[in-house]
């Protein structure tokens, strides 16, 4: 293997590449393109600079979604095959969503939402719609509204319109895992088969209709799920998905050079000249994507010190350009929001990060059983009821030895 071919081997060395940077810059790119909508309306999206660059086909926004599960299907796929255990894997990907997912919805139902109503407490914490927020959690059928929460805002009532992904995101990781007890993973051909044929009727429908993508509407999106904008979003992140897939499952064959990327880069303009953007960001930006990541000149390989906090960046955004908003009085400058948001965004996302998600994360390897005895507290030493309890036996000295040790992270009850 030459160094050209080996340097994609770098994307697994969390020091020796950039990733982290790249996960929580395609984050950021999502906040940028909200500050457009969130601040003069759904339909000024066309202001964003992705959207004149790319004659209409894509916003700033849906590349960082769609560098996100590309992303996520190349790394995920490499969790899956290093532990060749579905239910770990399962476990792991549902400790990564579901922690921060739950303090989002509840800091926004019970913190936000009273703080920003238009309605009396009262009526906000007896409307069912405030409840009704709560399926954000279990990723149902996504609710968007609280009552009279950013009402007066230019993009009324929506509370958080970056979590739609997420039903996706889970729905493939467990897609992956079905896979791989079936497996289809061996058979890497299938896979890239079926993300070829997600790119060639993707690409037959944009170059027949020019400007799909931008022609449904946010609010459809937010208002519809098992719908036909439902259907086309799906289908659309689950191509970048299989692409992250493919790229690690060919990995080996992935030759990343300066004089490849600059070749692919210069087709650029021909992408969008035939309204075949989308195809070719997600396959030529992904190889441009990754040569960058793994350049060993880069400045930041040590962003992993500071935490990975991209997720904390996704979810908590858009309430807080919402917020920012509400505070301006309902519209305001799009880059004044985005740059008065971020570095909120950040702080919230970087305490996520070290309160919620780094801990829930270390319970990973911790077994099922063993995290819901500590957690009930059925784990602990049993409190003599007697006043004067006798000196424990050499049996009893050894049950609460056993006890403390199940307690060491990692290790499974005796």
């Amino acid at each position: 293997m030459d160094d050209n071919t080996a340097r994609i081997e770098r994307l697994m060395q969390r020091d020796k590449n950039s990733m982290d940077f790249v996960r929580w810059l395609v984050a950021v790119m999502v906040i940028f393109s909200h500050a457009y909508p969130l601040t003069l309306g759904a339909e000024n999206r066309q202001d964003d600079p992705t959207v004149i660059l790319t004659n209409g086909q894509f916003t700033t926004g849906m590349m960082g979604v769609a560098m996100i599960f590309v992303i996520s299907g190349f790394f995920v796929t490499a969790s899956l095959l290093r532990s060749r255990d579905w239910s770990k894997f399962v476990k792991a990907r549902a400790l990564r969503i579901f922690p921060g997912l739950l303090v989002v919805v509840l800091l926004s139902m019970f913190v936000l939402g009273p703080l920003v109503t238009s309605l009396p407490l009262t009526e906000y914490f007896t409307h069912p719609d405030t409840y009704n927020y709560l399926k954000v959690m279990f990723l149902a059928k996504t609710a968007y509204f609280l009552p009279g929460v950013f009402d007066t805002n230019v993009f009324q009532d929506a509370v958080n319109g970056s979590l739609w992904t997420l039903f996706f995101s889970f729905s493939f990781y467990m897609m992956l895992a079905v896979m791989f007890l079936l497996g289809i993973l061996r058979r890497r051909a299938l896979i890239l088969a079926g993300a070829l044929s997600l790119m060639f009727i993707r690409g037959s429908l944009l170059f027949i209709y020019p400007n799909t993508g931008m022609d449904i509407s946010i609010m459809e999106q937010l208002n519809a799920f098992w719908t036909i904008p439902s259907i086309y979003y799906g289908s659309q992140l689950l191509m970048y998905f299989l692409t992250g897939v493919s790229f690690f499952m060919y990995k080996e064959y992935v030759v990343l050079t300066r004089r490849w990327m600059l070749i692919i880069l210069a087709t650029a303009p021909l992408a969008v000249f035939a309204h075949l953007w989308e195809i070719w960001m997600v396959t030529a930006g992904t190889y441009i994507m990754f040569y960058f990541a793994t350049s060993e000149r880069s400045p930041l390989q040590n962003w992993a010190k500071y935490g990975d906090y991209s997720y904390g960046v996704y979810i908590f955004g858009f309430p807080i350009q919402q917020t920012v908003t509400y505070l301006a009085g309902g519209t305001m400058d799009p880059m004044a929001n985005f740059f008065i948001s971020l570095p909120i965004v950040c702080a919230i996302s970087l305490a996520s990060w070290r309160w919620v998600e780094k801990p829930a994360l270390r319970l990973r390897k911790v077994p099922i059983r063993a995290t819901v005895r500590r957690w009930t507290g059925l784990d602990r030493p049993a409190t003599p009821s007697a006043p004067a309890a006798p000196a424990p036996t050499q049996n009893a000295q050894v049950a609460y030895s056993t006890v403390t040790e199940a307690e060491t992270p990692g290790q499974p009850p005796q």
